[in-house]
């Protein structure tokens, strides 16, 4: 079985209209507030701030390993590896998109969601990550733009309930302000727009880069 590996930008991985799908035999979401933080901190690290513009840098997310046609777009490829990533990044894109909101950037929320919702030829939207696995939290709260009143279910829905009230509670503007303050102290966080800041998050994680290996079915 042959096998292809290459870095791709996220915002590429996730907008080839193609489709990421978790198999049933995947273990379940299993990152707790150690991994989230340290990986929201990862990137908050990569940020580079210049003359009130803040700016993306070079960042490797991680790998994952895939089964399909990865070059065709439009497809559906199994998830191998690297799930729990490709959940934790949509869990953040979705918290992205609900800051946005809140500050009445329509545009910019939808850019975000452009990577958690694809649409086909005919223009029927789907979710670009699919769990076999049904758990109505993720698919109904964190993947949907009208966000249904759900609770979790169980221990996995528990899990991305709190990564989300995590990065959404990281995201706004007086944590966020904090959190870069820590990180950049030798910069004057104040010249820096908070929607500046947003679309720093937005652009360094939709630069960064994913290590995919693909295999052929």
């Amino acid at each position: 079985m042959e096998l292809n590996a290459d870095k791709q930008l996220i915002r590429k991985v996730l907008s080839n209209k193609n489709r990421y799908n978790i198999p049933r035999y995947q273990r379940e979401y299993s990152w707790e507030q150690d991994e989230t933080s340290e990986y929201f901190n990862d990137i908050l690290k990569q940020l580079k701030f210049d003359n009130g513009t803040v700016q993306s840098d070079d960042y490797f997310m991680g790998s994952i390993l895939l089964t399909g046609d990865y070059n065709s777009s439009g497809k559906q490829l199994d998830v191998v590896d690297g799930q729990q990533r490709l959940t934790t990044i949509t869990i953040l894109l979705s918290a992205l998109a609900e800051a946005f909101i809140k500050i009445k950037e329509p545009g910019l929320y939808d850019i975000v969601w452009e990577y958690i919702i694809g649409k086909d030829d005919n223009g029927d939207e789907y979710p670009i990550l699919y769990n076999e696995v049904q758990y109505p939290y993720f698919q109904y709260y964190i993947q949907r733009k009208q966000r249904e009143k759900i609770e979790p279910t169980c221990e996995e829905e528990d899990r991305i309930k709190d990564a989300f009230e995590y990065f959404e509670k990281c995201l706004e503007e007086e944590n966020l302000r904090k959190m870069i303050s820590i990180i950049a102290p030798e910069k004057d966080i104040k010249l820096y727009s908070y929607k500046e800041l947003l679309k720093g998050m937005r652009d360094q994680m939709s630069d960064g880069e994913l290590q995919s290996g693909v295999t052929a079915n």
